[in-house]
């Protein structure tokens, strides 16, 4: 008798100490495909290497609606990104989370919590459960060594403005 009094004791001071369940991890919703376009503002003379601001046309496929096409402006840090690439970006959100038309009409910011050397996912600032993980290609051999390369180019923020949805 005197056991299952202590196992009761335990379990009310253990109520409210346990750890939360850690949250949800974002679900792929689509995919979004952008299409580098021209530097903004850019003079001829300017050949530095750095920040720019670039025009991108950008096509999100998923599966619970229409194709959409989105207009783009992207703020990129490090190397220059070549117009007419393509970047790809896996498309996460809560997992249940319903289609509807400009579901990815905002601005994107990189996750200021990304390690260093690391992409950081883009991350929706009027909805931030909506984010954005780069599909890029690692160089052969890099996934397996232990230290990753640092990422040649990474886009500090971006903003998507629907233009059509077709289907």
């Amino acid at each position: 008798m005197q056991c299952a009094v202590r196992i009761a004791v335990a379990a009310w001071f253990a109520v409210g100490t346990a750890p939360a369940p850690a949250a949800t991890p974002p679900d792929e919703i689509g995919v979004l495909t952008c299409t580098v376009g021209p530097i903004v503002n850019a003079s001829a003379s300017d050949t530095s290497v750095g920040n720019e601001a670039r025009e991108m046309l950008c096509s999100f496929k998923t599966g619970q609606g229409p194709e959409e096409t989105y207009a783009a402006l992207m703020t990129s840090i490090g190397g220059r990104t070549a117009e007419g690439r393509a970047i790809l970006w896996s498309v996460r959100a809560p997992l249940g989370t319903r289609y509807s038309p400009g579901l990815l009409q905002q601005t994107y910011a990189a996750d200021r919590a990304t390690p260093a050397g690391q992409v950081p996912p883009l991350i929706g600032e009027r909805n931030d459960m909506i984010s954005l993980y780069t599909l890029t290609q690692k160089p052969p051999g890099a996934v397996s060594k232990e230290e990753q390369p640092a990422p040649a180019l990474i886009v500090a923020d971006m903003d998507l403005v629907l233009k059509t949805a077709v289907g």
